[in-house]
């Protein structure tokens, strides 16, 4: 844990390149001319690298770098910098691009609008001495608009107690190609909080080390039309890359609405108010190795008119909801934990759930609830060779396993007719109250190979 300028403690979010913080270290932090903090970049870049060809780039690129204290900004973290950015954003010019170093912390009081540049900021971190990037008070935010190609580097948002939650801490707009390297969200001061929001053909939008908490508005990550539930245009191809978010209240972590689409998650988590994921209106969804923890609100997964959606080795804390508008989904290989709801609720067609392992955990003593629910309007849904049963934990005093809270209703529950294409096949269903298959049809054709134990 870190503290800045004697205030309340934020998590160290990167670890920066050595060769920076060895030529950082020979200038005074508290004010940097433009001109020290430019050599002390291109000398971090020559060694960094021992390839000639990328040291000479390095230092075409640094010479380019500019520092928002050569133009007034103190960067304690306390006084406002606003004004320097904006003189900051005017020297760079319409349409052109430019490197920003980030050494300190700067306050914004104010949204910063960015329009028509490409920007890339770099921010400073070393192991337990700083944290550099930006703390948001009152109204602070940076917006984007037709900015592509832009990157943030090693940079930390943070908003303060003061914050008004009037927007999002960081927005595209219509800013495609844009990557978000080693970059963290701290909401967990204020009340009202979103991280980051992308609408309109904000396309190819990449997080890669992500660390968010605290996050208590509507939503955490917004990618989609404007605004919910108005939206028309949407954000695609997006890719979140080893990341952790989390949420609190009512919020949702991460909504997809309008034409979004295209986005990859791979090895990370999310801990969440409401709903860990709500998408709305979108296809192409590929989940890897990712994991929702502390479900408190509805579904921790709910899809409404999504396609095209692939969950593979999950762990998934108050079950998913698939509605009767969505296609072409595969669950597979997923740790699911049904919670107070059902583990899947499905309503949709050619759905594939197979080789999970479903569990109850709720704290009541009977439910209603199942581990997979099948409603009419299923059609081509497939089920196969999941394990569904009560949860067992082991007793570190009595050393046995005991088992967890209560059973499920039925271990699989179906109302669709058989003439509609589903198929129940090689589950193993134990620990449920009433009978291991149940609804309007238990038995058929359909049904056939289930071990019941």
């Amino acid at each position: 844990m870190l503290s800045i300028s004697g205030n309340a403690e934020v998590p160290l979010l990167i670890n920066a390149h050595s060769a920076f913080e060895e030529a950082l270290a020979h200038i005074t932090p508290a004010r940097l001319s433009r001109r020290s903090f430019v050599v002390a970049g291109a000398l971090a870049g020559i060694l960094a690298t021992s390839k000639p060809v990328a040291a000479r780039d390095a230092l075409a690129s640094l010479q380019q770098a500019i520092t928002p204290e050569a133009f007034g900004a103190l960067g304690d973290g306390v006084t406002p910098d606003d004004d320097a950015f904006k003189k900051l954003l005017d020297s760079i010019g319409d349409g052109r691009s430019a490197t920003v170093l980030l050494p300190q912390c700067y306050r914004l009081d104010s949204e910063i609008e960015v329009r028509n540049r490409s920007i890339k900021f770099i921010g400073r971190s070393s192991q337990g001495s700083q944290w550099t990037g930006f703390r948001l008070g009152k109204r602070g935010a940076i917006a984007l608009h037709k900015c592509n190609g832009t990157s943030i580097e090693d940079v930390g948002f943070r908003a303060d107690p003061d914050f008004l939650p009037e927007h999002d801490m960081l927005s595209l707009f219509d800013s495609s190609q844009s990557s978000f390297t080693r970059t963290g969200f701290d909401g967990s001061k204020a009340e009202g909080v979103r991280y980051f929001r992308a609408t309109g053909s904000s396309n190819l939008t990449r997080f890669i080390d992500l660390t968010a908490r605290g996050a208590s508005g509507e939503y955490g990550f917004f990618l989609g039309g404007p605004m919910p539930p108005d939206s028309k245009t949407g954000a695609n191809i997006a890719d979140f890359s080893v990341f952790s978010i989390g949420a609190r209240g009512n919020c949702d972590a991460i909504v997809f609405d309008g034409s979004s689409g295209s986005v990859r998650f791979t090895n990370g988590a999310m801990n969440f108010g409401r709903r860990a994921l709500w998408a709305k209106s979108t296809g192409f969804l590929y989940f890897s190795a990712c994991g929702w923890e502390n479900h408190t609100g509805d579904y921790t997964l709910q899809f409404d008119r999504a396609k095209t959606v692939s969950l593979t080795g999950c762990y998934i804390n108050g079950g998913m909801q698939i509605r009767e508008d969505c296609n072409d989904f595969r669950v597979n290989s997923c740790a699911i934990n049904s919670s107070s709801y059902h583990g899947c609720e499905v309503a949709g067609m050619q759905i594939s759930i197979s080789d999970n392992i479903i569990r109850r955990n709720s704290t009541k003593e009977r439910s209603t609830h199942s581990g997979i629910k099948l409603l009419d309007s299923c059609r081509n849904v497939s089920v196969a060779n999941n394990l569904i049963t009560k949860e067992w934990v082991f007793n570190r005093i009595k050393k046995e396993n005991i088992l967890r809270n209560a059973l499920q209703r039925y271990a699989i529950d179906t109302d669709a007719p058989a003439a509609q294409g589903n198929i129940i096949t090689g589950n193993v269903l134990t620990e449920f109250t009433e009978a291991p298959i149940g609804g309007a049809i238990p038995t058929g054709p359909h049904i056939f190979g289930n071990r019941v134990t």
